[in-house]
């Protein structure tokens, strides 16, 4: 089989096989990712998606990067209009791997 041939279905029309608008999206999220780790020296975000509502830091264990954390992860909730809750912290002497979940604010009391 050909290419052309498996490039057009049976009606002849030409099948897209890679949508424009993908690889806006994808551009988009570079972007995105980009302004927010360049946004702030002490960015410490390792994981976070736009589809997703899970925020995963990496920072030094020490009072003040916590605090930041704190932070960054309630702006990045509340630019989604939720509340950011703290699901679980890791610590060792020195680092600590913090998640975050965004949650409605009628989901954060239960």
């Amino acid at each position: 089989m050909t290419a052309a041939a498996v490039a057009s279905d049976t009606s002849g029309r030409r099948v897209e096989f890679f949508h424009p608008f993908f690889a806006t999206l994808m551009i988009i999220r570079a972007l995105l990712l980009s302004l927010l780790l360049t946004s702030c020296a002490n960015n410490y975000l390792v994981g976070f998606g736009g589809d997703t509502n899970y925020l995963s830091f990496d920072h030094p264990n020490s009072e003040e990067a916590v605090a930041d954390v704190r932070a960054a992860a309630n702006k990045l909730c509340r630019q989604r209009k939720e509340l950011a809750i703290e699901t679980e912290s890791t610590c060792s002497l020195t680092r600590c791997a913090t998640n975050y979940q965004c949650q409605e604010r009628s989901d954060a009391g239960n």
